[in-house]
């Protein structure tokens, strides 16, 4: 294997972020309009608690007639339904912007490697594997344009609605937000531990799935060899241990989520009681109504619920930071062989070949061709034979 090409080379996520920024440059319009579609989405998602415990306020209130609270009642219908069709068609514009621009970066990453793949000596390209290469341009750039375009966002959409939950908390009732937010630094070194561990765990199933592809792209290609010199049994074996270590792997990965998201549903359930037991002491001293009760509890529960949706994201984050690692270092192998710049086209050629002391190597110093030199003329046929 050449200097040039180093497999798995790790890079830091930042790094990684900032050289995938190229890809997204050309659509930051159409981002910031996607940005603007899910600020809309978070606020309307707010408004659903804050109008069920009006509503609850309102209807609780001696002061209206019956009359007077079924119209209440019936308004509050309509404007949620009505926010809640928005809320909809704004969604749907927004995916509909996002997977557009899914597709545009897929196109330009897949056609970046494969230009780059072109360029690569044959030697190089004989030295990784094709199903490696094959993975490079198409599952990678796949991974990659998942991450930016609903990746990412999910997460920055999750983190905007977490913060504005928290100061919807601390507007209703502070005493109680304060007792909810026991919890936070619990949450934060939990997705810290949780965020290394995942994307140990993700690459290295990753990796694993690379070295099946690539083992199954050369042996099925190869097929026949593989028959004609009685290597069935070999090749059995060979597959097995590729197969077991990503299962090995797969298991690993699933521990690592099997242990974060019920950790994560538990405090969930921890701010539920937290919540009803606040809340039950301050209705007994009639600091708190029962609609402004219900807002919180509802906000509680809403708090929780993108902090597991993050848990779940961060599979497909990993995903993606792997991709970019795997097709930068493609993009960083530099080919050994290269044009020279004042180099002549050739436009026609006479037929006559000449080779003189010619030296060839796929690896440093173990020469396949050793000082070897003959003449070609026109209409002379010559023939090599060797071990392969």
């Amino acid at each position: 294997m050449t200097q040039d090409y180093k497999e798995d080379k790790i890079q830091y996520e930042g790094k990684l972020l900032n050289r995938t920024l190229k890809y997204i440059i050309p659509h930051k319009k159409k981002f910031i309009q996607a940005f603007f579609f899910m600020a809309f989405t978070v606020a309307f998602d707010l408004l659903y608690p804050f109008l069920t415990g009006l509503s609850i306020d309102l209807m609780t209130n001696d002061a209206y007639s019956f009359n007077d609270k079924m119209v209440i009642l019936g308004i509050a219908v309509v404007v949620l339904l009505i926010v809640q069709a928005i809320a909809q068609f704004i969604s749907y514009k927004q995916q509909l912007i996002l997977s557009k621009i899914g597709l545009d970066i897929t196109d330009s990453i897949r056609q970046e490697v494969f230009i780059h793949i072109e360029k690569l000596s044959i030697g190089q390209l004989n030295e990784i594997p094709v199903g490696k290469l094959l993975t490079r341009a198409t599952n990678d750039p796949n991974a990659i344009s998942e991450m930016y375009t609903n990746v990412i966002i999910n997460l920055i959409r999750n983190f905007v609605y977490l913060i504005a939950i928290l100061i919807a908390l601390y507007i209703i009732n502070w005493y109680m937000a304060l007792i909810v937010s026991i919890l936070i630094p619990i949450v934060l070194i939990a997705a810290i531990i949780f965020k290394n561990a995942s994307r140990k765990a993700y690459r290295n199933v990753r990796n694993s799935i690379t070295d099946v592809n690539a083992f199954l792209s050369e042996n099925l290609s190869g097929m026949k060899v593989t028959q004609i010199f009685n290597q069935e049994e070999k090749k059995i074996k060979e597959f097995k241990e590729r197969n077991t270590k990503l299962r090995k792997n797969y298991i690993s990965e699933i521990l690592v989520f099997g242990i974060f998201r019920p950790f994560i549903y538990f405090l969930s359930m921890a701010g539920t009681i937290l919540t009803i037991v606040a809340g039950l002491e301050a209705m007994k001293d009639m600091t708190l109504t029962v609609g402004i009760f219900i807002s919180f509890y509802l906000l509680v529960g809403q708090f929780f619920e993108p902090i597991q949706q993050i848990s779940e994201q961060f599979n497909a984050l990993q995903g993606g930071f792997s991709s970019a690692e795997k097709v930068f270092t493609i993009l960083d192998t530099k080919p050994t062989v290269t044009d020279h710049e004042e180099a002549i086209e050739m436009e026609e050629f006479s037929g006559h070949i000449e080779f003189k002391n010619v030296w060839f190597a796929y690896e440093e110093d173990n020469w396949v061709l050793k000082d070897v030199s003959f003449e070609v003329k026109p209409n002379e046929t010559i023939a090599f034979v060797g071990a392969t």
